[in-house]
């Protein structure tokens, strides 16, 4: 993914929900079905893209690559977009018991359920990837000075969670797991930096942490929502 693409993205969804009307809070539940269905096709063609397509100049290679950076802009922009939505609508918040609430407890499964299928679809992807190029990840992390196990570890670490948070489990758990996999991201930025690696060599973690920030908010929100049933 392209990290400016990313930050620009939600730049966009910041500015366009603050300019979109309040009559439109009341129609934005729709988008979150979008974000979701967007979410898995992306996904899907981002893992069979990695697992069937072999890198090359040629032209589908390069259109199926552009489709999956720029829908994946694209993910990011509704997904900011509807927790700008939700929080707008959340402030007129009514009974436990209302028609609202039940309304507002899917929009916050259908965000998360979106967020978890991105996450570990992309920790899929970086997973294959580095066990295409294994020997040259073990040469990394020794050239960084971390043993040759780290690389192993690593791998099995973020599939974990990443898995963990897709499952239905309880939303501490997904928290916790969600923190482990933001420590480990900044844990392989400050690697980067310690080396003197070019700025974009740490954008995939930065695109990470933006991700997991988006599992935060709406774990969160699943615990928030849970104590008022």
């Amino acid at each position: 993914m392209n990290f400016e693409l990313t930050i620009y993205a939600c730049v966009i969804a910041g500015i366009t929900g603050y300019v979109l009307p309040g009559k439109f809070n009341l129609k934005s539940s729709f988008l979150f079905d979008i974000t979701l269905s967007l979410s898995v096709i992306v996904s899907c063609i981002r893992i069979a893209k990695i697992i069937f397509i072999p890198p090359s100049q040629d032209v589908v290679y390069k259109f199926i690559s552009n489709a999956i950076m720029y829908s994946s802009a694209a993910w990011f922009f509704l997904s900011v977009l509807n927790i700008l939505m939700f929080k707008r609508q959340s402030r007129s918040f009514c009974m436990p018991a209302s028609k609202i609430f039940q309304s507002y407890l899917k929009m916050v499964s259908s965000g998360y359920q979106s967020a978890s299928i991105f996450n570990c679809a992309l920790f899929i992807f970086y997973t294959i990837g580095k066990a295409k190029h294994w020997q040259e990840m073990e040469m990394f992390f020794t050239s960084s000075g971390l043993p040759v196990f780290f690389t192993f570890f690593t791998v099995v670490l973020e599939c974990t969670m990443a898995f963990i948070l897709l499952l239905p489990l309880n939303a501490i758990i997904h928290i916790y797991s969600a923190l482990i996999l933001l420590f480990e991201m900044l844990g392989a930025i400050t690697v980067h930096l310690f080396n003197r690696d070019p700025i974009v060599a740490s954008f995939d973690a930065l695109n990470q942490i933006v991700l997991i920030g988006i599992l935060l908010f709406w774990n969160l929100q699943k615990i928030h929502f849970s104590k008022k049933e």
